[in-house]
Formats: C-alpha cells, sequence, structure tokens
C-alpha cells in the first residue's frame, strides 16, 4: 500500500458546493516520497503544507479549510499510476490534484487525471507548450522551471559581470548538449559572444585541454549547466593552470552540489550561480513571505533541504487559490479558466509567490507552463557559503533581459 500523507488545518467560514463534506477544499494527488526522486518529491510537499497551513490561517480557499492527502509513488511509474487511481476513485471528493513532481512520473498519470477533468498541478513538464498541447490536457499546469528560462537567467547573470567574451562549459550528455545549444543560441541577446564550447565527460578527473582551449580564446567567464564532481576537477583546473582571472557563472544546477567543499578556497569568490530568489537571502535578510513560508515549513514538521523545491510546492497552493477565488465557486472549468487569465492579470503579480517572486507562473490560454515568466524576477546570483533553513547568500538578478 502506498505511503499517505495527509494534513488538515482550519480555515474560518465556509460555503456550499464542491467537495464540501466538512467544508474542506481537497488537495490530493502523487509525489514520489522515497526512492530515488524522495529528495524532490519530499520538500516539495513540504511546501505544498506549509502553505495549506499560511492559506488556512487567512481563512482558506473560498472559506474551506485546505487538505493536503499525498500518496507516495516512491519514484516508480506503475505505483504512481495505481496511487493515482486510488487517490481519484472518488472524484467528486477532490478539489485539485498534485499530478507527480517530474516530466517522466507526470506523463505516466496524465491520463488518469485528464480524465477527471480536475485542475491538476505539477512540477514536472506536462509539455503543455503549444495551443495543441494544452488543447490536450486542458486541466493540466505546470511548475516547473523551463530550460529556456534557466538558460537565459544564467547569461543575464554573466551579463551583470560585465564581461562579454564567453566560454561554454557542459557535460557530454544529452542535457548537456542541449544546454549548450540553447546558450549559444541565446548569447547575442545578451550581448555576449561564445568564444569556445566545450563539452566535458562527467566521469573525466582533467579538464586541463579543454580549459587551455577556452583561455587561449579569450573567455573571460566560464558558463554551464555542471552538477557534482565535474565541478571540481574544473575549478581545481583553474588552479592548476594558474588562470587567475576567470570568472564562472553555474546554472541552477550548481547550487545542488556541495560547492564549498568541490570548489578551492581560492577560487570560491570567483564562482557563482543563478538560483532562485526564494531560496536566497540578500543582504542576509529574507523576505516577509519568506520568513513566514520557512517558519510554517518548521510547524508542520517539514523538510528544509530544499526551499527551491518546497517554494514551488507553496506557489501550487497560492495559485488554486487565485484559481478559485476568482472563479468565485468550487467550478473546474472556471477555475481553469482564471489560471488561463492569470498571466495578464496585474492583480495576480501582487500575490506573495515564492518561486515565481513578483510575477506568478504567468499562465495563459496557449500557455499552461512558466515559458512567459522574466528571469530577471525569478532567479538571483548567489555566492559560496553555508546555507541558513535552505536559503543561500546573494543579489537579484540584473542586467540586460535579452528577449
Amino acid at each position: 500500500m502506498a505511503l499517505s500523507v495527509a494534513l488538515v488545518l482550519t480555515a474560518c467560514g465556509g460555503d456550499d458546493g464542491g467537495s464540501d463534506r466538512n467544508g474542506e477544499f481537497r488537495i490530493t494527488g502523487v509525489l514520489p516520497l522515497t526512492g530515488a526522486l524522495g529528495p524532490v518529491g519530499t520538500p516539495l510537499l513540504s511546501g505544498l503544507q506549509a502553505q495549506a497551513m499560511i492559506v488556512n490561517q487567512d481563512g482558506g480557499i473560498l472559506g474551506r479549510r485546505v487538505v493536503v492527502d499525498i500518496r507516495d509513488s516512491a519514484s516508480d511509474a506503475q505505483r504512481s499510476v495505481a496511487a493515482m487511481r486510488e487517490v481519484l476513485a472518488d472524484p467528486a471528493s477532490v478539489d485539485a490534484i498534485v499530478a507527480e513532481a517530474t516530466g517522466s512520473l507526470n506523463a505516466a498519470v496524465l491520463a488518469v487525471v485528464d480524465s477527471t477533468e480536475i485542475v491538476s498541478v505539477t512540477s514536472g513538464s506536462t509539455g503543455a507548450d503549444t495551443t495543441e498541447d494544452v488543447a490536450e490536457h486542458p486541466f493540466s499546469f505546470s511548475f516547473a522551471s523551463t530550460a529556456a528560462a534557466d538558460t537565459r537567467a544564467t547569461l543575464q547573470a554573466v551579463a551583470a559581470t560585465g564581461a562579454t567574451r564567453i566560454g561554454l562549459v557542459n557535460p557530454a550528455d544529452d542535457t548537456g548538449r542541449a544546454v549548450d545549444a540553447g546558450m549559444a543560441a541565446a548569447a547575442a541577446e545578451y550581448g555576449l559572444q561564445v568564444v569556445g564550447r566545450e563539452l566535458l565527460d562527467p566521469s573525466g578527473r582533467d579538464y586541463t585541454t579543454q580549459l587551455q582551449l577556452l583561455r587561449a580564446a579569450g573567455a573571460e567567464v566560464l558558463t554551464g549547466n555542471l552538477k557534482g564532481t565535474p565541478i571540481g576537477v574544473l575549478t581545481t583546473g583553474l588552479v592548476d593552470l594558474g588562470w587567475n582571472d576567470a570568472q564562472i557563472v553555474g546554472t541552477l544546477g550548481w547550487g545542488s552540489s556541495p560547492l564549498a567543499e568541490l570548489v578551492p578556497a581560492e577560487v570560491q569568490p570567483r564562482v557563482r550561480w543563478t538560483g532562485a530568489m526564494a531560496a536566497t537571502r540578500t543582504d542576509g535578510m529574507l523576505s516577509d513571505a519568506q520568513t513566514r513560508f520557512i517558519e510554517a515549513i518548521r510547524a508542520t514538521d517539514g523538510d528544509l533541504s530544499s526551499i527551491t523545491a518546497s517554494s514551488v510546492g507553496g506557489d501550487m497552493v497560492l495559485a488554486l487559490k487565485y484559481a478559485f477565488e476568482s472563479a468565485g465557486e468550487m467550478d473546474q472549468v472556471a477555475a481553469r479558466d482564471a489560471l488561463e487569465r492569470l498571466g495578464d492579470d496585474p492583480a495576480a503579480a501582487e500575490i506573495p509567490w515564492l518561486f515565481f517572486v513578483g510575477q506568478g507562473p504567468r499562465f495563459g490560454p496557449d500557455a499552461h507552463d512558466a515559458s512567459r515568466i522574466d528571469p530577471a524576477l525569478q532567479y538571483a546570483l548567489n555566492v559560496i557559503g553555508e546555507p541558513v533553513d535552505g536559503t543561500y547568500e546573494g543579489t537579484r538578478l540584473t542586467g540586460p533581459a535579452g528577449s
């Protein structure tokens, strides 16, 4: 039997309709709480629970108290489908669905979820970035950070350094090649010239040759989507070569690696990466929304290991509150239509979003994903240091926004 995690918190008021068994707004679904993807699903659940607590303190959704009831897929597609069928056995008792945490697991359950015509949210890609796919999955909305947004945020961060000549360093795998191609294609929009592109063997222990080529080409900043050991190999190579003026700006993925351990001390001041504003302390301070959210995670015995992932879960709850309260009733079609207007509603930007700070996921009729966001609002430029409550020191991303 799949593990089930439920949270019920009190809200004020109440009205009729929907799954109003006990004046509840019921969010149910499936996440990988154990297995290989447990480190992704667990903080996401913590964010759902924490934001549910905050929303309930503020009156709930249409006066209903929010209930979060999530089953564990154990990071397995077949178990995910079975668990989703179980929680959706009585669709009339469900107000919103959490449809997994990654693209592959989300794809596995979409057929089950779509058949209910209930608004669903996921942190995995739904593929819903075209009119055709939105028509195929009309009630599904993805809160995944898009590859294009991550790439543009990183290039914007590079441009903010004042450098113009860059070298791309990415792993020699499918993801690395995709990031390499995306960065090369968009660099000119940020006033950047790509002088070298190196694909690195993730299992390699010496990148001297690649670094020599990039240095000879005149690269001022190295940037790319490295994770784990290759970061240490690359930065140690800078020390070995005596390349003392090269700067490094990593992607969002760099923040998932133990940089203080991997990067030599003498190189650390030259290393920064694009992180989520949700997980960033500016001048040592957190925003009121961050502080309240972190306190709620603690109060619900949540996981503080990844505020970035947790903040996505928090924004899911905020989006659902926006959808149904904009609709003014417990109506799935009206709630879906409200989410499709979110990106063009100035009032939506005033919501205390966490991951999509200052803007929300900016859904539209032809965009049930976050492809329309402004990276300058969502991302920060972080520096190496020990995390405090899952947050890192950094500054808001600035510089040319590209197009």
